[in-house]
């Protein structure tokens, strides 16, 4: 209708039973544009969709949320407190991943390195692995075998790192600038990228 506006937090039910979660971003007459973390930008047709449920707040339903901004890394829980902060020369990191053992993969863009830091107490942490030399990283994946994935952004590639001696182990290279990627369970990577 009219009165909904853009910028909402859309729970989308398709009638194939498919749901999508997203930012809503355009809606008229016979189609609803969402944006959605997993499927970027969408638009739908009306004529697909079974319901729409907006929230004006989005709340975690688990776990906590890894933010990359200016001042470094910084996680919050599911109500929104800040539960910790890592300020030392991450400012302007493009990603940062929670690993199963509780360290944080953050892809330090602006210094050129990947780094695995183990948080202490509420505020900084201890460096504990580290990949320099890659080329403006735009996301970084510890991958099950524990290598690193890492997007190299002015690099045009993707590459997998082995965690003890860091040498490539896997390259892509027939990209152009990529932003992000991920290792599928099938073993192939899906890789995002900018076009022309």
């Amino acid at each position: 209708r009219a009165e909904i506006q853009s910028g909402l937090f859309a729970r989308i039910m398709l009638k194939n039973g498919d749901r999508v979660l997203g930012t809503l971003r355009t809606i008229d007459a016979g189609k609803v544009g969402i944006f959605s973390h997993y499927l970027g930008s969408v638009v739908l047709d009306k004529r697909q969709v079974h319901s729409i449920t907006f929230a004006p707040l989005a709340r975690m339903s688990t776990g906590n949320l890894l933010v990359s901004d200016q001042t470094g890394i910084k996680e919050f829980d599911r109500e929104g407190k800040l539960v910790w902060t890592f300020t030392r020369n991450v400012a302007y990191a493009w990603s940062a991943r929670k690993l199963e053992n509780g360290n944080v993969l953050v892809a330090n863009t602006n210094v050129n390195q990947v780094l695995e830091i183990r948080p202490t107490e509420k505020s900084g942490g201890d460096v504990v692995w580290q990949l320099d030399g890659v080329n403006f990283p735009y996301d970084a994946q510890r991958l099950d075998n524990g290598n690193t994935l890492v997007v190299e952004y002015y690099a045009n590639k993707v590459v997998e790192y082995d965690k003890k001696d860091k040498s490539p182990v896997w390259t892509s290279t027939r990209l152009n600038y990529p932003i992000s990627a991920e290792r599928l369970p099938s073993g192939n990577t899906l890789i995002c990228s900018h076009q022309g």
